[in-house]
């Protein structure tokens, strides 16, 4: 039983607007910028369309565990100066939002990856979507009555 998932689309559930950062920006902006912004994609752009993705996972393991800790020393710190495009993952699949999101589910799964720039016809990005949009998309289908937030 899909729960009318087949009809499900793409753009019903991604998230928009997108949170981007610029390529040159610290890792510190990026980690700041996860944090208050609540996402764990941020995207770099060129001329609106998709180059990189950076996750909080990509800024975490870039940065010294020792940051914050007794055992800090100025070189930890240092870590938090490191452009984004180091760390960046380029030439991100992306997805139109008319496809369905058992297709973006599926291509999260065949790669090994946790978001989808979404791009219009043009390539330019509209939003994005993330195995939590898909997973709230699941929920909406399947219970309808429940509050999915």
């Amino acid at each position: 039983m899909t729960f009318g998932l087949d009809e499900l689309t793409v753009g019903a559930v991604m998230s928009s607007p997108v949170v981007t950062i610029e390529a040159e920006a610290s890792l510190l902006t990026a980690r700041d910028l996860l944090h208050t912004r609540g996402v764990h994609h941020l995207l770099i752009l060129a001329d609106g369309k998709p180059v990189a993705v950076v996750s909080d996972r990509d800024v975490l393991r870039a940065i010294s565990p020792f940051l914050g800790t007794i055992g800090e020393q100025p070189r930890d710190s240092r870590t938090l100066l490191k452009p984004v495009f180091q760390v960046a993952t380029y030439h991100p699949a992306t997805i139109g939002p008319e496809a369905s999101v058992l297709e973006a589910a599926a291509t999260l799964i065949d790669r090994h990856i946790s978001c989808l720039p979404v791009v219009d016809e043009r390539g330019l990005v509209i939003g994005i979507v993330t195995s939590n949009d898909l997973m709230r998309g699941l929920l909406s289908s399947a219970l309808p009555d429940r509050n999915v937030a």
